[in-house]
């Protein structure tokens, strides 16, 4: 549970001051082919109303911070403005990571009022090629 209370109070931090939220989520792979989410890893970036940018420098950084922890991307997540719903083209083409399964979750709202009701989320599973498939929210749920 704190994974996903450290991602929400670093998104809705953000969410009051009307910027976007990005989130890297980290964890192992078990053995029964399922995963273990341990931890929530926040950069320090740029970002607005509408738009989340990345460098290089922030994601080596993340990157390293995962790895000092022995751990892999699970997934990524990031919140969008009121009214921008699910994945854009910019989000498909853009993945922290082009592996088959890997999910990216979009937060509607900046995730205010309550980013703990996941079945509002988009989530989406890579297939390959910049090819996503959007999770249903029962599937989510």
């Amino acid at each position: 549970m704190d994974v996903l209370n450290n991602t929400a109070v670093f998104m809705q931090k953000l969410g009051h001051e009307e910027r976007e939220a990005y989130v890297w989520w980290g964890g192992v792979k078990t053995d029964d082919g399922s995963a273990d989410i341990r931890t929530a890893y926040f950069a320090d970036f740029v970002s607005s109303y509408g738009r989340v940018h990345l460098g290089t420098a922030e994601l080596s950084s993340l990157h390293k911070r995962l790895r000092a922890n022995g751990e892999v991307l699970l997934a990524e997540l990031h919140t969008h403005p009121p009214g921008a719903n699910g994945q854009n083209n910019v989000d498909a083409r853009n993945p922290a990571l082009t592996q088959e399964g890997f999910l990216t979750i979009v937060v509607p709202d900046f995730g205010l009022p309550d980013f703990h009701l996941l079945w509002r989320t988009h989530v989406y599973r890579y297939i390959k090629n910049y090819h996503w498939a959007e999770l249903t929210s029962a599937d989510v749920a």
